[in-house]
């Protein structure tokens, strides 16, 4: 119970408590494998440290360079940095690893917009939402790219297909 309420808090327990403490513990007990790392990370963004955090993915990915998760969280910690090329690189080995989900698909979209690619911007959202056909905030986004692009039916179609998906929002 006290792990898990030092996760629930992670970012403000303090590391000296019984539980903080303990939840030093199972991150080192944890560390000598990708997922130990990924939770290393996670405590260190939690905590605000960046730089560790991104540490923590790289010696994740050394270990599993084969995982679409390590490569999709790292990606967009790479992209909350300003780090658009890195996180694209990220994201396409996680399309080609995971060619299905539509989720990793609508990140790279995201990526290639920050840097300005914008047709293939559209070719990638629109991939999420054939994989997807639910992803409202793919579709959204689609949206927004069609009518900048001068296609706006085509943009306020897709901004339609976004509200039937996510109507509450």
């Amino acid at each position: 119970v006290r792990l898990a309420a030092a996760w629930a808090l992670v970012s403000n327990v303090d590391p000296q408590s019984r539980a903080g403490r303990e939840l030093l513990d199972s991150l080192a007990y944890n560390a000598d494998q990708p997922v130990g790392q990924l939770q290393n990370a996670a405590y260190a963004l939690a905590r605000g440290q960046t730089l560790q955090a991104l540490a923590h993915y790289e010696k994740a990915l050394t270990w599993d360079p084969n995982s679409a998760l390590i490569r999709h969280d790292y990606a967009v910690l790479l992209s909350t940095g300003n780090r658009h090329q890195e996180a694209v690189r990220q994201l396409e080995t996680a399309c080609k690893l995971e060619p299905t989900n539509a989720e990793y698909r609508y990140k790279l979209a995201l990526a290639l917009h920050e840097l300005g690619n914008i047709s293939k911007t559209i070719e990638e959202l629109r991939t999420a939402v054939r994989l997807d056909e639910h992803h409202a905030p793919a579709w959204y986004n689609l949206g927004l790219a069609l009518n900048s692009v001068g296609q706006a039916d085509e943009g306020l179609t897709a901004l339609g297909r976004a509200e039937l998906a996510a109507p509450q929002d």
